[in-house]
This record gives structure tokens, sequence and C-alpha cells, in this order.
């Protein structure tokens, strides 16, 4: 299983939570490189939330989603940090499945960051009271299967 796969179940629940806060919301948002002579992707944003008030202002979240504890965690909250500028985000979060410590609470505090492990995400669904069960939608593990067979649909309608 890819890694990204993995992070899936952490990117749809974070996706169904700011959902559930009045949100707008996308994952897999392809950051490109900026130069002159290619625009590959340089990175992505795993979950993209924007958030539209009565006044039309507008307020952008970031998450960073991993599956596992530990491994590379303070450059992923220097990358976080750094995506946060670029997007004018005022807001981010760095989901583990397992946070390791209190040694990057202070880190992430200082940057601006929110981490959260995977209980501290339920104790956030439970509060809100996240719909967990949504069975349609972006914030589905289904979803791709649908994809799929509305491609399939447009395939044979231009047949």
């Amino acid at each position: 299983m890819s890694t990204s796969e993995m992070d899936l179940e952490l990117k749809l629940r974070m996706m169904r939570y700011l959902w559930t806060i009045g949100y707008f919301v996308r994952r897999n948002i392809r950051v490109p490189r900026q130069n002159f002579i290619s625009h590959d992707q340089a990175t992505d944003i795993d979950v993209f939330g924007l958030k539209i008030d009565d006044e039309l202002g507008y307020k952008i979240t970031i998450c960073d989603c991993k599956s596992g504890a530990g491994i590379g965690t303070a450059s992923r909250l220097f990358w976080l940090s750094g995506l946060m500028d670029y997007y004018y985000a005022s807001l981010s979060y760095f989901v583990r499945t397992k946070m390791s410590g209190f040694e990057y609470m202070t880190l992430a505090d200082r940057l601006g960051i929110f981490p959260l492990s995977a209980d501290e995400l339920t104790r956030l669904e439970n509060a809100y009271g996240v719909d967990k069960n949504r069975f349609f939608g972006p914030f589905c593990k289904e979803q791709a299967k649908v994809d799929d067979a509305l491609a399939e649909l447009r395939k044979d309608l231009h047949e």
C-alpha cells in the first residue's frame, strides 16, 4: 500500500471535519514548481480548505496528513509552515496517526500549526458532530469507484 493510500483515511476525516465547520474542501492539491523551464509538480497539499464569510472574506486552511509517528516530523512542520506563508493560510493542521511526543508541540506552536493525533481528531469529530458515515462526495473512500463509473458513462455517451 502506498503512503498516499495509507494516509487516505486521515485525509477524508479532515475533509469531513472541515466541511462540517463550513469549509469547501479538496484533497491532493498540486503545488507546481515555479520556474520558467518546467511546470512539474513540486509537492501537494493533502487537504485544502476554503471558508468564505458573510462579507466575502476568506480563510484558507491546509492540512498535512501522515500515517505513523516521528519520522521527519520537524521537517514536515517547517514544510507546512512554508506552504502556509505561500498560500496566506491562516490555519494549518499536521495530522499523524500517532503524535510522537511533546518535543514537536513547541515547534508546531511557534510555527502556528495545530498538531493532531488520530485520537485527538476523533475527539474533534465527536465535539463537532461530524457525520462519519457520509456515503457520497469527496469524503467517501468509495468516491473513486463513482468517478470511474461516471467516466465510463461519459465515454459511452461520446462514442
